[in-house]
């Protein structure tokens, strides 16, 4: 699949780039393995795995909004978080797809990890929710607590 470049927000599209999600799952694979290392239970792990994945999607992909670098589109990517401008093309890209779908599956991983207990789950849940209400279509744009919590916005010149 041609890698479709977008000029004016190169922002939008370095995530579709072929390496992006091997790249993902070897950070997600390595960060499991380095909670794994630590001497605390399997289930525990899986849970802490989950719950720092959804917090550092949440952040990257639904928080902190522009671009790391200078754009062409006349500072309409600084309003915009890293997920609406990933969404902004019509195009339901294979990234698109994985960045839905896996936060679910490692929930159903940490899920069955930690054999159904409720304490996990609902953590796993909460952590899941967190990503995923954001995802949907007439979230995008409202921002709840974004506006109030202000933690980290990139600026451009």
């Amino acid at each position: 699949m041609p890698l479709k470049y977008n000029a004016t927000n190169p922002n939008e599209t370095w995530v579709n780039h072929p390496g992006f999600i091997a790249m993902y799952l070897v950070l997600f694979i390595v960060s499991h393995f380095a909670l794994l290392s630590i001497p605390i239970t399997t289930e525990l792990a899986w849970t802490f795995t989950s719950v720092f994945h959804s917090l550092i999607t949440f952040l990257c992909f639904h928080w902190m909004k522009g671009a790391p670098f200078e754009t062409m589109d006349e500072g309409e990517s600084l309003t915009m978080t890293q997920w609406e401008q990933i969404v902004k093309s019509p195009d339901m890209t294979q990234t698109k797809r994985f960045l839905i779908v896996f936060p679910v599956l490692v929930f159903l991983l940490a899920t069955a990890y930690t054999h159904h207990d409720n304490l996990h789950f609902f953590f796993n849940f909460g952590f899941l929710a967190l990503v995923m209400i954001p995802k949907i279509p007439n979230m995008q744009g409202d921002v709840y607590i974004g506006e109030f919590l202000s933690l980290y916005t990139i600026k451009g010149k």
